[in-house]
């Protein structure tokens, strides 16, 4: 014990210090434990230390690039990388760090007779299948959100952009492109059967910053507009024709909406009769419309003046 002890004292700190980083140094302590459990005297002990430190020295020392990776910690920062993931993480940050220049909110709607995408917010709020004015070289977004709850998506095939399906209502997807060519393209559904059903609009490229000249009608009808006097005649058969017309017309400052009219125009028509008159009205919902649509006459007995009787889809009369 006194051996081990003493030659220890001798030994311990030269060594350590000579090479504290090498990785041989745990290896040469390993040894001299082994010596010193063995040891028969201080001058032995001594001895091959001093023939152990001569080996280390004559060792290169190894760098970093030489060390197995299994050899290295699992955690904490990586000491060696990896080009091919530094490489992929480069692609990766290309294919996801953008920012759109415009973006739109297009919501699917399913009406008797016609499915359709409904513009929301902005410019576009509320027309159905709006036309997206974008410039030349703008990053484009479009979210699609799912208003009806049917499977849905949206492609422009000649943008090369092509959504997931989205099911159920408030489910939503989002396409993003870069509109290079000015030009115009489709964005429709390629559900089979929604784009025939009426799920297609256009983008407009090329136009995003020009003011746009508005197509919107008037829909006002004229205050003036009304039938003359009855007179003094007696009754009569009187016929109504009405069609339900939905169009986007004109707002006071400028921009659209989507009226449903009696004859393109609102108010609708007035009608004078007098007691006794027999009235015929004929309602027809038109056939590019997307709801179904009625009319009620106040002044008729029954409930609802008659709507009951009177709910038209689109391209239908009663």
């Amino acid at each position: 014990i006194n051996c081990v002890t003493k030659t220890w004292e001798d030994a311990k700190m030269p060594l350590l210090l000579k090479r504290p980083t090498s990785l041989l140094a745990g290896l040469s302590i390993v040894l001299m434990f082994t010596l010193l459990i063995a040891c028969g005297t201080t001058s032995d002990v001594e001895a091959r230390v001093a023939d152990l430190e001569a080996q280390i020295k004559s060792q290169p020392t190894p760098t970093l690039a030489e060390v197995p990776k299994s050899d290295l910690p699992d955690s904490g920062t990586t000491v060696i990388a990896d080009q091919t993931h530094e490489d992929d993480h480069a692609h990766e940050a290309d294919d996801v760090d953008y920012i759109p220049d415009v973006s739109f909110t297009l919501q699917t709607m399913i009406g008797n007779g016609g499915m359709a995408y409904i513009g929301v917010g902005g410019d576009i709020d509320d027309i159905i299948n709006p036309t997206l004015n974008v410039a030349v070289g703008d990053t484009v977004q479009i979210t699609v959100q799912n208003g009806d709850g049917a499977e849905h998506n949206i492609v422009v095939p000649d943008l090369d952009a092509h959504s997931e399906h989205i099911v159920g209502v408030g489910a939503s997807v989002s396409i993003t492109f870069v509109a290079e060519v000015a030009g115009g393209y489709a964005y429709f559904c390629s559900i089979p059967g929604h784009r025939a059903a009426g799920m297609e609009g256009l983008i407009r490229v090329g136009e995003g910053t020009e003011e746009q000249v508005s197509t919107a009608v008037d829909i006002t009808r004229d205050p003036t507009d009304l039938p003359g006097p009855i007179g003094d005649r007696g009754p009569q058969d009187i016929t109504l024709n009405l069609e339900m017309v939905e169009l986007d017309g004109k707002l006071a400052d400028g921009t659209t909406y989507r009226y449903m009219t009696f004859n393109g125009l609102v108010p609708g028509p007035m009608l004078r009769v007098r007691v006794d008159d027999t009235v015929t009205v004929n309602l027809k919902n038109m056939p590019g419309n997307f709801l179904i649509h009625s009319v009620d006459l106040h002044a008729v007995t029954g409930p609802g003046g008659g709507a009951q009787v009177m709910q038209v889809p689109p391209g239908q009369d009663a």
